[in-house]
C-alpha cells in the first residue's frame, strides 16, 4: 500500500527494496511489471530441480506474467484450481475427483 511504502522510506533504515521504483497496480504499489517478471523468473529457475515435485503459482498476478515466468498459464481460474488440488492430492496420496 502507498502509505506503508512511504512509512518504510521515511525510516532511518535504508533498503534497496524500498529504493526501487513502484507503480500503481490495481490501487496498490508494486514493482514495475518487467522487474516482477525478472524476480519471479529468477526465483523459479533457482528451484529448477523441484519443478516436477512442487506446485508453483503466482498469487494475484496476470496470466501474461505466469506465461513469461513459467512458460505456461491456465485458461481459467477453474483450470488453475483443478491443477493445484490435483497436485496436493498427489502429494498426500489421495484420489482427486473432479
Amino acid at each position: 500500500m502507498h502509505s506503508v511504502i512511504k512509512q518504510l522510506r521515511d525510516r532511518e533504515f535504508k533498503s534497496k527494496i524500498t529504493q526501487m521504483p513502484f507503480e500503481n497496480a490495481s490501487g496498490k504499489s508494486s514493482y514495475p511489471y518487467a522487474t516482477k517478471v525478472e524476480m519471479f523468473k529468477s526465483a523459479y529457475e533457482s528451484f529448477k530441480p523441484w519443478h516436477k515435485q512442487v506446485f508453483f503459482y503466482l498469487c494475484m498476478e496476470e496470466h501474461s506474467m505466469w506465461q513469461e515466468t513459467f512458460g505456461y498459464n491456465y485458461a481459467t481460474n477453474n483450470d488453475f484450481e483443478r491443477a493445484m488440488l490435483s497436485s496436493y492430492a498427489t502429494k498426500l496420496n489421495m484420489e482427486f475427483l473432479i
